[in-house]
């Protein structure tokens, strides 16, 4: 046994390892002879398998194209969903900023608004003046009130009385 020397002041033995056994010899497996013909057989079997084994069929490309291609339209789409949910997520919080906005800017206006100052203006710079008890007229309705009703002639008279009476509102809008 050698000794190694130790860094914290004494030496420590290193231990032999064991010798191994060697493995037991066996006799080589004598392996059928076969005649020339046999070998042949055998030989040209073998390329024949190797040949099929090795050669790529029409179908087998074209399925593995097909798949290859589904692939990529799976990853394409999985990239879209993607950019469309970071998107969205950008948009949310770009809505939630403006509806801050917004309840912030109503209630500035809300509160820059009162009562009072709306009379001082129409009051000193309109120069408006409140009317008195005298000054205010009730008007009585004490007849019934009445309508008319006008006859309507088959389907296109109907869409003639649609239009002149929306004609009709539309003016009085405007008037």
């Amino acid at each position: 046994m050698e000794a190694v020397p130790a860094r914290y002041g004494r030496a420590l033995p290193i231990p032999q390892a064991p010798a191994l056994p060697k493995p037991a010899e066996r006799p080589a497996r004598e392996l059928p002879r076969l005649s020339a013909e046999q070998l042949a057989e055998r030989r040209a079997g073998s390329r024949v398998a190797e040949r099929n084994g090795m050669k790529l069929t029409f179908r087998a490309a074209f399925l593995f194209a097909a798949v290859f291609a589904i692939l990529l339209v799976i990853v394409h789409s999985y990239m879209q969903i993607s950019q469309l949910a970071k998107e969205f997520t950008e948009n949310t919080h770009a809505l939630q900023a403006l509806k801050r906005e917004e309840r912030t800017l109503t209630r500035q206006a809300e509160a820059g608004v009162s009562l009072t100052e709306v009379e001082d203006y129409a009051r000193d710079v309109l120069k408006m003046v409140k009317p008195n008890a005298d000054q205010i007229v009730y008007i009585s309705m004490a007849g019934e009130d009445a309508a008319e009703v006008i006859p309507v002639t088959g389907f296109w008279g109907g869409v003639k009385q649609l239009f002149s009476t929306a004609m009709t509102k539309t003016k009085e809008f405007f008037d």
